[in-house]
């Protein structure tokens, strides 16, 4: 299945990329909310590496992922630190917003985790309609494309485990806008391969102007552009990220 993030790679996310880690996007996106009046929802929360520094900044989020295992570490990151967030599990595409809210955040290129266009518009439909009228929806996206991606194997050692990553590029469909990489999640334990995890590895490319039509199109107006968490500096060819701020009437 693709894009799954069962448990072992979520725990391979978690030592990776722990709670608060920033590549310039926790900072850029506190920023961003810290006027907001009333909640924010971040669908694809993952383990709350972005969720739980906004709730120690004092703004209220939600969250909701459709891994069950980045759900649970998220909320065990909450108990330890006493925070609390309503969680869920859902899609992009058929979660159920219990309340409208002042901003949604789609960090970290995520969004690029659907490859269908039919889920793709729906889980903006969705994401308009559980905004308020003049509600913020911030979604960053890579549109770079890596054509040499080679093979790589990444590893961590925790205490006498040790957890080893394996990406292959699998597939470059151009039509579709998609690549498709295979990962192998291994677990090891004293020298002894305790679990493997095998998972394609989907993500879609967007031309920049490409996404904001898709935006308009759901209805979302007064569109803002900012490269590399830079806020207000406009993308150039050499951008490797583009974050759309975008408001719901």
């Amino acid at each position: 299945m693709n894009n799954l993030y069962g448990r072992l790679a979520s725990w391979v996310y978690e030592v990776d990329k722990p709670i608060g880690k920033s590549f310039g996007d926790v900072e850029f996106y506190r920023d961003c909310l810290k006027d907001i009046d009333g909640p924010v929802l971040e669908p694809a929360a993952g383990n709350g590496r972005i969720l739980i520094p906004l709730l120690e900044a004092g703004i209220q989020v939600d969250g909701y992922d459709l891994s069950q295992d980045m759900l649970d570490l998220c909320e065990q990151a909450l108990e330890k630190r006493n925070l609390k967030a309503d969680l869920s599990k859902a899609a992009y595409d058929n979660y159920q917003a219990k309340r409208q809210y002042s901003a949604l955040i789609i960090p970290a290129g995520s969004f690029q985790l659907m490859t269908d266009t039919a889920e793709i518009e729906r889980a903006v439909q969705n994401f308009a309609s559980s905004l308020k009228p003049g509600g913020k929806l911030i979604v960053d996206i890579y549109p770079r494309l890596d054509e040499e991606e080679k093979p790589r194997v990444r590893h961590w050692q925790v205490g006498d485990d040790l957890l080893v990553l394996s990406e292959t590029p699998y597939s470059i469909d151009y039509f579709a806008q998609k690549t498709v990489s295979q990962l192998r999640y291994e677990h090891w334990h004293k020298g002894e391969l305790l679990k493997t995890e095998l998972e394609l590895f989907s993500l879609r490319w967007w031309g920049v102007y490409e996404f904001e039509l898709l935006l308009r199109q759901a209805g979302f107006q007064h569109i803002k552009r900012s490269a590399d968490y830079q806020y207000g500096v406009e993308p150039t060819d050499g951008s490797s990220c583009v974050t759309f701020e975008a408001v719901i009437e």
